[in-house]
This record gives structure tokens, sequence and C-alpha cells, in this order.
């Protein structure tokens, strides 16, 4: 420790000198001030203490006074609204019991079930040969319908157009992106507006992650992503001018669980779903709906090798709760009730059909011999 020198030991007993003669001096002068004020009060006149408190109830008086006409004001404001209010109300139903005015109501939307003679609206279906696709175009001509069903499969689209009636056989491959919008573009001047968008064709691989080529996965993006963006980039904006317009996105519940071996086909289908939410925030102040749907494993001619295979059919079935796969008329039961007024609510929402799966599995099953 430091031995301070004479000079700041000095220092410092005239520095603490001089603030206890300032604390004196400052006590000194607050006491006088205090005492001041005190024999001023007490030497007050009766007069000057009734000016005073008169003067302190007038303010007082004048503060109340004007918050009891501001709350006077306000209640009025309101009587006057609630009035008129009343009034409205009373007009309304009179004109309308004498046949004056009908209420307004919400616009109608166009997506309701039309009659079957080839004037209902008008809908395109992407992959629309089989499984899925075909389903869905075969409901939608059901309903009264017209179908644009686009495949690459003209062979397949000509044997639906056959048996299908208000079908529109479009042979088209998704992987020539570039056509697309002179495609859609043909089709509006040919068939007008397009109503209803089912992005449903898909394509997918089942590779280890490291053995996936580069032109495979792009072909994957390329048709379950980068289709349904320009077809809807294509679309929308007709709907958005009409104020009224539904897309549905055909994913796969493998856009929320993956599976091993699916890394294209996952990432891809998850793509689809944000890209879903996305379209319909932008799109919903035109009335314009947009959702996704995630089927499980449905019995369609892309999973029949799984369906062949009984053991592992046996096997995997004991994940489903239900017990069985999903049939294709199911899928396109859900897409029609998203493109009706039932569903007029409903946006940027991913619709799950898989029995259950995912919701609940059964583990236990698993190792059950029978």
């Amino acid at each position: 420790m430091a031995v301070r020198s004479c000079e700041e030991r000095e220092t410092a007993r005239i520095r603490k000198t001089r603030l206890r003669e300032y604390e004196r001096r400052e006590t000194t002068r607050l006491r006088k001030t205090k005492r001041r004020d005190y024999e001023r009060q007490k030497g007050e006149t009766t007069k000057d203490k009734k000016a005073r408190l008169r003067d302190y109830e007038r303010r007082n008086y004048e503060n109340k006074k004007d918050e009891t006409t501001r709350i006077r004001k306000t209640k009025l404001r309101e009587y006057e609204t609630a009035k008129d209010q009343e009034r409205d109300y009373e007009n309304t139903k009179r004109k309308k019991r004498d046949g004056e005015y009908s209420i307004e109501r919400p616009r109608k939307m166009t997506h309701q079930r039309q009659s079957m003679d080839g004037s209902g609206t008008l809908a395109l279906v992407t992959g629309a040969a089989s499984g899925i696709g075909e389903a869905i175009a075969r409901r939608f001509s059901d309903e009264g319908h017209r179908v644009i069903a686009l495949d690459r499969s003209g062979r397949a689209l000509k044997q639906l157009a056959g048996c299908v009636p208000n079908t529109i056989p479009c042979v088209f491959d998704l992987n020539d992106l570039e056509a697309i919008p002179d495609r859609v573009s043909g089709l509006v001047k040919a068939h007008g507006a397009i109503d209803v968008l089912v992005n449903n064709a898909g394509a997918w691989c089942y590779e280890p992650l490291v053995d996936i080529a580069l032109d495979r996965w792009e072909e994957i993006y390329r048709i379950n992503a980068t289709a349904p963006f320009i077809l809807t980039r294509e679309i929308a904006p007709g709907m958005i001018e009409r104020g009224d317009g539904v897309i549905v996105n055909i994913a796969s519940r493998n856009a929320l669980v993956s599976s091993k071996g699916s890394a294209a086909y996952d990432s891809s289908k998850a793509a689809l779903v944000a890209f879903t939410r996305t379209a319909a925030g932008e799109f919903a102040p035109h009335n314009v709906r947009v959702n996704a749907i995630c089927p499980g494993v449905i019995n369609t001619p892309a999973n029949d090798d799984l369906l062949d295979d009984r053991e592992t059919l046996d096997n995997y079935l004991k994940l489903i709760p239900q017990g069985r796969y999903g049939e294709p008329e199911e899928i396109a039961g859900i897409v029609h009730f998203l493109t009706t007024n039932d569903a007029r609510f409903i946006t940027g929402q991913t619709l799950v059909a898989d029995g259950g799966q995912m919701a609940f599995s059964d583990w236990k099953k698993l190792f059950d011999k029978d």
C-alpha cells in the first residue's frame, strides 16, 4: 500500500473541511427558508386564507364541471348513434317487407355444382391420364364441369376422353417449362378462362441421396415444384382479375414426414406445400384460394410394385390405423370439396389424407406374428 505524502494529506484535510463548511451553510439556509415560510403562513390573515380557499374551490368546481360536460356529450353521441342505427334497421325491415329493398349478399362463388351440359366451371388438371389425376377429372366431369386433362400420354388421354364427358385432352410434357406459358395462353383462347387449377402431375425416384444424379434431381423438381409455379403464375392473373378462382396442389405426406431414399421427392413436395402457403396469402385479398393435399399411399398404378408385394403390403398396412390404402376417388372428393362454396373460407391449408398414419402409429403391431 502506497504511503501518502504530507502535501496529499493536507490537501485531503482541506477538502474535507470545505465540504463540512458547505454542508453546514446549506443546512442553515434551508432551515431559514422553512422558518420564513412558516412565519409567513402563520402571519396570514383570516381574509387571505378565505380568499385562498375560495380560489381552490372555484378551480375544483370548474374542473368537475368540464368533466361532467365531456361525459354528457359522449353519452349524447352514443345515444344519437344508437338511434340512427335503430332507425336504419327499421327502414331496412320496412323496405324489405314492402319489396322496395333487397339485402346485398356476399359475392356468389362460381364453383358450385353445375349441370352436365358442358357449360360449367373449366378446370385444368395435370397428370390426368391415370391414378389420382384421372379420378379428379372424372369427378369434375360428373359434377358437370369441363375438364382440360393434361398429360404426356396421348393414348391414355384418348381413352379418357372417350369415356368421360366434357373432357378436353391436352397432350403436353411439363418438362418443357419454357413452353408452358404459350400452351396456357392457347388453352384460354380456345376454351375460355380457367376457373380451377389442379397441379397433380408428379415425378419420383427412390435412390440414396449420394447416388442421385443432378439431371434426375432437376427433373423431379421441374415436375413437382417448378411446373406448378409456372402454371400458377400464368393462370392466377386471370382469376385475380375476375375476383374468383381455386388452385389445389397435390403434394404428399412425404412433404411432412420424410422417407429413406426419397430426398428429391420429399424435398420437392415440401417446396410445393410452402409455395401453397405463400400463394394463398398473396391471392386471398382477390378471392382466389390455394390449398394443398398430402395423400398417403393411394391405390394407383404408381404403387403397383408395393401393392403386389404381399409381405411388404401386410407390414406397411400395420402402420395405417384404418388398415388399408386410400383410393384415388377419395382424393378426388377432397379436391372437389375444396373448389365448392362449402370451402370458401379455407385457404393456405395442407390437408393430410393418409388413413390416420401421421396422426397415430401403433408400433406394437409391427412385431405381431399373426
